[in-house]
């Protein structure tokens, strides 16, 4: 304050008119209304603190925004979900329908439902692992590319494990979503009447 005045208001007034100030950084878990009027009321209690000061307002509107944006994305991540989860469904259905005839000789000579099953649902728990894992290496790659800019996120997944959680629901979910639509599709195929077929 001397600097920018360019004289020393200190020597003139004969006292220090400005108390010295605290920056406090909170975490993301305490930046709420709720969280920080009780802060407030703690250090308001104390004696060596005139006033605590923070931007009432803004801080109302970035927790309302936040709110917005995380239903917006909530649901922008359920259709991204459900679009892959079809995907994933036809594709493999489309990989099935190729060899329903062969389906069909099988049952012709006796096989039954669970033997007819057996090899295709080994594929798609071998597909389903080869995409989870591809998907896990796209995710660490992005955390690690984007280290910086995403510091806060990493982070958030470094507490009580939640990377390690985060990592194995990528991977039970890309499993079981290849395993239940291998599933699904054979069933049906092996449902099928012969007519139906062509």
């Amino acid at each position: 304050m001397q600097e920018e005045l360019g004289e020393d208001f200190v020597a003139f007034l004969g006292f220090n008119p400005l108390p010295a100030s605290l920056d406090v950084k909170l975490d993301a878990q305490f930046a709420n209304s709720e969280a920080i009027r009780e802060l407030e009321v703690q250090m308001g209690n104390d004696p060596l603190i005139r006033e605590v000061v923070y931007e009432k307002a803004l801080l109302q509107h970035v927790n309302e925004n936040i709110g917005k944006w995380g239903t917006g994305l909530f649901i922008l991540g359920c259709m991204f979900i459900i679009i892959a989860v079809v995907l994933i469904a036809n594709t493999i259905e489309l990989a099935i329908f190729s060899q329903r005839f062969l389906i069909k000789s099988m049952q012709l000579v006796g096989a039954t439902h669970w033997f007819i099953q057996k090899p295709f649902l080994r594929r798609g728990i071998w597909y389903g692992c080869l995409a989870s894992i591809f998907a896990l290496l796209i995710l660490m790659a992005v955390l690690y590319s984007f280290r910086t800019e995403l510091k806060d996120v990493i982070e958030i997944l470094r507490e009580n494990g939640r990377l390690l959680w985060l990592l194995a629901a990528l991977f039970a979910t890309g499993l079981l979503v290849s395993l239940g639509a291998t599933l699904f599709a054979v069933r049906r195929f092996v449902r099928l009447e012969t007519a139906n077929l062509y």
